[in-house]
């Protein structure tokens, strides 16, 4: 009788894992402002080969990828528009600075952010950049 329980057990186990659970898997929970599809590693296309980039994070954080241009410390999307927040140390204090990128996905690993809003207010770029998508 107690082989028969372990048998019944062992074979049906692997059976119950497999029913879908009726109510779905959860969606992912992301920060407010956080666009599932930039979340990744972007490195940006230069002529002579890649150049540097950042890492985007489901919780609104984002990281430099080597070698580093600016310090990435946060992120958020809407509406078509991607905004970028960098950190410098400037003596005993960090000055944080938030830029504003039109952005546009060619597919899935290809993005293009134009400055051209962050020029109106100011900015030090003045052409259109391409990021793909890594690792």
């Amino acid at each position: 009788m107690l082989r028969r329980f372990f048998l019944t057990a062992l074979i049906t186990t692997p059976l119950v894992a497999c029913v879908p659970n009726p109510e779905g898997d959860p969606p992912p929970i992301y920060k407010s402002g956080v666009d599932p599809a930039f979340i990744g590693r972007w490195i940006e296309v230069l002529l002579g080969g890649d150049g540097g980039g950042f890492e985007l994070f489901a919780d609104g954080t984002a990281a430099s990828i080597e070698p580093p241009d600016l310090t990435y410390v946060s992120w958020r999307a809407e509406a078509g528009k991607l905004f970028l927040t960098t950190a410098e140390s400037i003596g005993n204090a960090i000055k944080t600075t938030e830029v504003e990128y039109s952005a546009q996905f060619d597919d899935v690993t290809s993005l293009h952010l134009d400055p051209s809003l962050h020029l109106d207010q100011g900015g030090k770029d003045d052409w259109s950049r391409v990021f793909r998508m890594i690792n």
